[in-house]
């Protein structure tokens, strides 16, 4: 699985306009030879958000690797065994991307190289708020 999501991080890496990749699995991968955490930094090198929608999460082990790579990447990951749960998952994908807003800074070329503190207030609104990446704190706080 590690492997063909390199693979199409990849290629979705070159397309123009913003890419999601959404890995519909339904078990252990038991061939890959890339690790977990070295797929899910060329996704977040990349900008690319990985979602995880997964039949079966019995494996604890597995959960994590999965819980690893949504998250250093800014998707999520669902669980759903049945129809109803996939259809809610794939739904809640599509709002997810079709609501968020992503932000970057690039510092200028004289830059030290050190982080930036970016602050982003969010209006008070239901439902709403404010993810980061892997590295990155956001604050629950709101206006």
């Amino acid at each position: 699985m590690f492997d063909a999501i390199l693979v199409t991080l990849r290629e979705a890496a070159v397309l123009p306009g913003r890419s999601t990749l959404v890995v519909f699995s339904n078990g252990r991968d038991t061939l890959s030879m890339l690790a977990p955490d070295d797929v899910a930094q060329v996704a977040e090198n990349a900008g690319i958000p990985i979602y995880v929608v997964s039949t079966q999460m019995e494996d604890l082990r597995r959960q994590e690797m999965l819980d690893r790579v949504t998250t250093i990447t800014g998707g999520r990951e669902y669980e759903a065994s049945n129809l109803a749960q996939q259809q809610r998952a794939f739904r809640s994908i599509g709002d997810d991307r079709a609501n968020s807003y992503v932000l970057t800074y690039t510092p200028p070329a004289h830059s030290s190289g050190s982080f930036h503190r970016i602050e982003v207030r969010l209006p008070a609104t239901p439902g709403a708020e404010i993810r980061a990446r892997s590295g990155y704190t956001a604050s629950p706080d709101t206006e």
